[in-house]
């Protein structure tokens, strides 16, 4: 059963560490039971049948601090040999939690994926932009000057609009050219005929 994009609620229910994929990335998988989707007045709605999707949380040594640092949200306890549900918090099998699904399309542009993610972890590990050093900023400002360089500009800047001399009618805005009623008699042009 394919799930549509959205706040869905869910049980943990298993928990695996291993490695998949092409380069055998290493990674936790958190199992869910997912039962109920939140609909548009935020309420709960039971799912026709029940749903199983699963969250991944990486253990490259790039991702570990970030990892880890969701991990601790969840109360793990640290245990990558045998992980199991009761590794984590209680409160994830016993009460449940929030999980958003969300549709990607896949990197070859044929099809799309769901991609699950807990709420509760949605802004654990993001931090702010660290500075640059001194000598980045200076290359990449030279780095910039130089490819600017080669770059044709243009002769001059494009000139401001030209005001017009027509006076707007109120509720009229000076994108829209003023209004123009036809005369009784006069017949109307064809480019005023609406289409």
């Amino acid at each position: 059963m394919k799930a549509d994009a959205g706040i869905y609620f869910g049980k943990l229910k298993e928990v695996e560490v291993g490695a998949t994929g092409k380069n055998k990335t290493p990674r936790l998988r958190l199992t869910f039971a997912v039962t109920d989707k939140a609909n548009q007045d935020n309420d709960w709605e039971a799912l026709d049948g029940q749903l199983e999707r699963s969250v991944d949380l990486y253990l490259t040594d790039k991702a570990l601090q970030w990892t880890e640092d969701k991990l601790a949200v969840l109360g793990f306890d640290g245990n990558y040999v045998s992980p199991s549900v009761q590794s984590f918090s209680p409160e994830l099998s016993a009460d449940g939690c929030q999980m958003e699904c969300t549709i990607k399309t896949k990197q070859d542009g044929k099809g799309t994926f769901e991609e699950w993610t807990l709420v509760m972890l949605r802004d654990v590990g993001t931090t702010g932009l660290d500075p640059l050093q001194g000598n980045e900023l200076d290359r990449l400002s030279a780095r910039f000057k130089q490819s600017q360089a080669n770059t044709r500009k243009p002769e001059s800047a494009p000139g401001a609009p030209v005001a017009s001399n027509a006076t707007l009618n109120q509720g009229q805005t000076s994108s829209a050219p003023p209004r123009r009623e036809p005369e009784d008699d006069a017949p109307v042009p064809e480019d005023d005929t609406p289409f």
